[in-house]
């Protein structure tokens, strides 16, 4: 399903096939900054994850109450998870789809995941 779906997207977005690393793994980057992981665990459902931004040294107190209160009945996030990496340098944005999904649904939610990245890479630098 996975395969066909993101087959699918890049035919769409008019680019190469996505690199696979492992197989079963996309990694998709969008320009220098945003990278975004899509794997098929084992049974149903999608997973998407990104780190989205360093997290900065003099206002993360800040960063992490903001996140927290978005991570909040997911509507600051649409629905995915902020989170930091186990060094707590990054800001991650993670999102399970849990459920069997169809084409049009899945990209809806991928470009939802986009816009969420790309606002919280933009919240983030605007609190530094």
């Amino acid at each position: 399903m996975l395969t066909d779906y993101m087959a699918q997207l890049a035919k769409e977005m008019d680019t190469e096939p996505f690199y696979q690393e492992p197989p079963g793994t996309y990694i998709i980057a969008f320009g220098n900054d945003l990278t975004i992981t899509v794997t098929q665990p084992l049974g149903t459902g999608i997973n998407l994850t990104a780190t989205v931004v360093s997290t900065p040294k003099d206002q993360q107190d800040t960063l992490f109450t903001q996140a927290l209160l978005a991570n909040l009945f997911g509507q600051g996030t649409k629905g995915a998870v902020l989170g930091l990496n186990t060094q707590g340098t990054q800001l991650t944005l993670s999102k399970v789809l849990d459920y069997n999904i169809d084409y049009k649904e899945f990209k809806n939610e991928f470009e939802d995941f986009i816009n969420a990245c790309d606002f919280w890479h933009d919240e983030a630098l605007g609190i530094k």
